[in-house]
């Protein structure tokens, strides 16, 4: 509907009154327009739809705008002084539930001043500067936002990425919306990342010819801290610097109901790949971890991991009471598989054990070479060393050759053959093959001796 209220001479219009409604809102002006195309008004809009404005900046969206305006020029150079207020705003999937503020607009240059933006939590303020000039608007505006939440951005940027928190930014936009030149810091506080907690991610940060740039990245997270430099491309592929202090391993994803892993480590190196599976290569430390209870100290380790299938590590460690291990080991987190192989000198066997959930009364500091899972899935761990100072049961051997291999909780003893003490006349030597079920309790034991303390037997 449409009410007007015109006189009209050789000079050109007076609008005395101009109605407009729609099922929404209205557009009310008086003002003049001369013969030579020059016009003058102002008036106000209520409730009226924005999504042709949208469309005509090559944005899809919705929402309502309110303005009381003043403008004046002609069909080519419009000046525009007003105050706007948008409601119910849909813009890319974001939210907005109120705008208001300052704009006015000269020779084709839209300025914003003290533009505030609400959501549903938090709000934005804009200053700057849109060109309409050209064939797509150019844009000079600073934005600063405080208190808004991170995941309706995050389902627009990246919707693969699983984050959460409260969100304070200040940024700086320029450039078109096809190629955007955008600067600024990012603080993100009380959120959590792929399901971790964290505590603070704080960073400079630009985009620039489809190029992410993060630099001092500061990621807080419990105990742990982590530096991050580097830049992400238009394909999402990383390119990144890593250093991590005092990662807490026990609130690792690798803690089950067989492995129980507690301490603390550093890690520094690159990370790379891309945004949806990122790889780390570099290294690790720690001076103490636990493994079921049992420690090891100066880990020095090399890392290679996607955090799924690949996961390499190349390392040595120390245990009391003079124990060298180094180890090489793949793990496939999908499939919950452990490879690879351990190397021991003088490893203390009692602790090794209980690392392997199996606590028994057995004593001694083995060297040799331990294989988990050799030939796949199911395949077991495959053990051949000499053990020093051996003890089962509190009897007393002086060393023990072990050749065997556990598979499905049955021990195999393919060749074991124990020694009995130095300090003993006639020294014993015992030769044992079989199996023995741990699951169920049973033995299925042969075994030869010559001069054996025969409470060999009772050891077993």
């Amino acid at each position: 509907k449409v009410d007007f209220d015109i006189d009209a001479d050789q000079n050109g219009l007076k609008i005395n009154n101009f109605s407009a409604f729609t099922e929404t809102g209205a557009l009310l002006a008086q003002g003049t327009v001369s013969s030579a195309g020059e016009f003058k008004l102002k008036g106000s809009v209520t409730d009226f739809p924005i999504a042709p404005v949208l469309d005509f900046m090559g944005q899809q969206g919705s929402g309502l705008a309110a303005v009381q305006f003043d403008v004046s020029g002609t069909e080519d150079a419009v000046d525009f002084t007003g105050v706007t207020q948008l409601k119910q705003v849909n813009i890319a999937g974001l939210e907005i539930e109120e705008a208001h503020g300052g704009l006015s607009m000269q020779d084709n240059i839209v300025v914003l001043k003290n533009y505030k933006v609400t959501m549903a939590q938090g709000e934005s303020v804009l200053n700057g500067s849109i060109n309409l000039q050209g064939e797509e608007p150019v844009f000079d505006l600073d934005v600063e936002t405080a208190g808004v939440r991170a995941e309706p951005f995050v389902k627009v940027v990246a919707p693969e990425v699983k984050l959460t928190g409260n969100v304070n930014n200040i940024m700086f936009v320029k450039g078109t919306l096809t190629m955007p030149d955008i600067s600024g810091k990012f603080l993100l506080t009380d959120g959590s990342a792929e399901g971790y907690l964290i505590d603070k991610i704080e960073t400079d940060y630009s985009y620039q010819a489809n190029n992410l740039v993060i630099s001092d990245c500061d990621i807080v997270a419990l105990s742990t801290e982590a530096k991050l430099n580097g830049r992400m491309d238009a394909e999402k592929n990383l390119d990144f610097k890593v250093d991590i202090r005092d990662i807490d391993l026990s609130a690792l994803p690798i803690n089950d109901d067989t492995v129980d892993l507690d301490g603390y480590a550093n890690a520094h190196g690159t990370l790379t790949g891309t945004l949806s599976k990122p790889f780390f290569h570099g290294d690790v430390s720690s001076k103490s971890i636990m493994i079921n209870g049992e420690e090891l100290t100066d880990i020095q380790c090399k890392l290679d991991s996607d955090g799924g299938i690949k996961n390499h590590l190349l390392g040595s460690f120390k245990q009391a009471p003079k124990g060298v291990l180094s180890a090489e080991l793949d793990y496939n987190h999908e499939q919950k598989l452990l490879q690879g192989n351990i190397v021991a000198i003088y490893g203390n066997v009692r602790s090794i054990l209980k690392m392997a959930k199996a606590d028994y009364n057995v004593d001694g500091l083995a060297q040799g070479e331990i294989a988990i899972n050799p030939h796949g899935s199911g395949s077991g761990i495959f053990v051949d060393v000499w053990v020093d100072d051996i003890s089962i049961n509190d009897l007393k051997y002086e060393e023990m050759k072990f050749k065997g291999h556990l598979q499905d909780k049955v021990w195999y003893f393919d060749d074991v053959k124990l020694m009995e003490t130095k300090d003993v006349t006639d020294k014993g030597i015992v030769a044992v093959g079989g199996k023995v079920d741990l699951a169920n309790g049973k033995l299925e034991l042969e075994a030869g001796a010559v001069d054996a303390n025969p409470a060999l037997v009772t050891a077993f």
